[in-house]
């Protein structure tokens, strides 16, 4: 079932996922985290933002402990309405819970800053991200180059490029 409910995800058929869950259901097959994690994720891609934390909810109802996919996939929901606010929630409740973060939550957290025209809640999740100890990729320099020029931070995205150059851990070319 999660093999199918990943093939749904992939495919942008957030609704049919769903119906995957509740036909496992039904014949009393329990969904697991991957489970959810899938739905979840699915319904992110497709931007059901209110349909992500429902099936979220479903999940801590059914005793099930959400972890590192199921949070990310969280804060990619976010991400498509802009709602920093309730990404940096995840993120606190995440740590609460110690649930570790890893380079793809920072990423999903700085996407989600971006879209919301938030540059300087962007750059601290990447000082969040660097404190945990994770090495920002492309996806994260290129996340905070798009918040620079969403919210027309030209010097701040100067010194992000000055940084990037210093640090020789991503290459260049990466937006």
């Amino acid at each position: 079932y999660n093999a199918l409910i990943s093939a749904c995800e992939k495919a942008g058929e957030w609704k049919r996922a769903l119906e995957v869950l509740w036909e496992m259901q039904r014949l009393g097959c329990p969904p697991n985290v991957i489970t959810y994690a899938a739905l979840i994720s699915a319904c992110a891609k497709c931007g059901q933002y209110h349909q992500a934390f429902k099936v979220y909810d479903m999940m801590i109802e059914a005793k099930c402990a959400p972890n590192t996919i199921t949070y990310s996939a969280l804060i990619t929901s976010c991400a498509k309405v802009g709602d920093w606010t309730r990404a940096f929630r995840i993120l606190e409740q995440m740590k609460k819970e110690g649930v570790p973060a890893n380079v793809v939550t920072y990423n999903a957290l700085i996407s989600t800053c971006e879209k919301g025209g938030r540059w300087e809640e962007a750059f601290m999740g990447y000082a969040l991200m660097l404190e945990d100890g994770l090495q920002a990729n492309e996806i994260t320099f290129t996340a905070l180059m798009q918040a620079c020029e969403t919210c027309r931070q030209w010097k701040k995205a100067i010194d992000l490029y000055r940084e990037i150059e210093k640090s020789k851990h991503v290459p260049l070319e990466f937006s």
